[in-house]
């Protein structure tokens, strides 16, 4: 498994890890630990029922 492999894995981990921060009918937040280091991720819905990633 070379370098980029674990980092899609590690992150991979820690969405299955994330916890909701906030949600409505058009935008999800959420946070993940990766490396020790928290982040928040955000989703959007046009409208049409496809979440689309935001901002990481």
């Amino acid at each position: 498994m070379n370098s980029s492999d674990k980092s899609l894995a590690a992150y991979g981990e820690a969405l299955e890890n994330r916890k909701l921060i906030f949600a409505n009918d058009l935008y999800a937040e959420y946070e993940i630990t990766l490396n020790q280091t928290t982040y928040t991720i955000a989703y959007g819905n046009g409208g049409d029922g496809k979440w689309q990633l935001l901002r990481f």
